[in-house]
C-alpha cells in the first residue's frame, strides 16, 4: 500500500511538472523528454530537461502525456463516413410510390380571453391565423381557471404536417397574429403524466 502511495504521489508530481512546463514548452523549440537532451531547445528557453520517472514506467499516465506532448500525429482528425445520411425524397413527379404523411402537433396555452369565449370561436381563431400553414387538425380543450368569472384559459393542440412545424410555430408564436390583451405561450405536456406545465 506504502508503495503504490509514493508511486502515485510521484506520477503526480512528474504530471504538475509537465502542466507547469507546458505553458513555457509552446513558445520555444520543443524538448526531448526521453532522456536524451535537447541542448539546443532547453539552453536557448532555460528549461532543465526532463527525464522519464523510471518508477512511473512507460506505460503511467505522466508518461504518456510526455510522448502526447511531442508527437504532433497523436491527435487526428477523423472524417466521419457519410454512409449513413438519411435522405428525405422531395420528387413531385414521382408518384409511384406514397410516403405515410406525418403529424406533429404544436400546443398553444392561450389565456386571458374572456369568460364565455367558446372552444369553436378559438378554433375559427386558430385557423384564420395560420394562413399558409397546412392544419390538419385543430383540438381545443377548456382549462380550469382559478377565477373563471374574470377569464378563461385553453389548451389548443394544432395538428400540421411534419415538414411544416418549424414553420407553423413562427406562424403560430408571434404576438401580432393574436388579439390584443390574450395571454399566449408554448404548452408542453408533462412526459410523466402528470399535470401538464403551462
Amino acid at each position: 500500500m506504502q508503495d503504490d502511495i509514493v508511486h502515485l504521489n510521484a506520477e503526480l508530481m512528474s504530471v504538475k511538472q509537465l502542466m507547469a512546463e507546458s505553458c513555457d514548452v509552446a513558445a520555444c523549440a520543443p524538448c526531448v523528454f526521453d532522456g536524451a537532451s535537447n541542448t539546443q531547445g532547453s539552453e536557448a528557453a532555460g528549461i532543465a530537461e526532463v527525464s522519464r520517472d523510471p518508477a512511473a514506467g512507460s506505460t503511467s499516465f505522466a508518461g504518456l502525456t510526455r510522448r502526447l506532448a511531442q508527437d504532433p500525429s497523436a491527435f487526428q482528425n477523423v472524417a466521419r463516413s457519410s454512409e449513413n445520411k438519411v435522405i428525405v425524397g422531395a420528387s413531385s413527379d414521382n408518384k409511384r410510390l406514397k410516403a405515410v404523411i406525418t403529424k406533429r402537433n404544436v400546443d398553444v396555452f392561450i389565456s386571458r380571453l374572456h369568460p364565455k369565449t367558446s372552444c369553436h370561436e378559438l378554433v375559427d381563431c386558430v385557423r384564420s391565423v395560420g394562413d399558409g400553414v397546412k392544419i390538419c387538425d385543430v383540438t381545443c380543450t377548456k382549462l380550469h381557471s382559478n377565477y373563471e368569472h374574470l377569464y378563461s384559459s385553453c389548451h389548443v393542440a394544432i395538428s400540421v404536417d411534419t415538414a411544416d412545424m418549424k414553420r407553423a410555430v413562427d406562424v403560430f408564436m408571434p404576438a401580432d397574429v393574436w388579439p390584443c390583451g390574450v395571454f399566449v405561450k408554448r404548452y408542453f405536456n408533462c412526459r410523466n403524466g402528470s399535470e401538464p406545465n403551462q
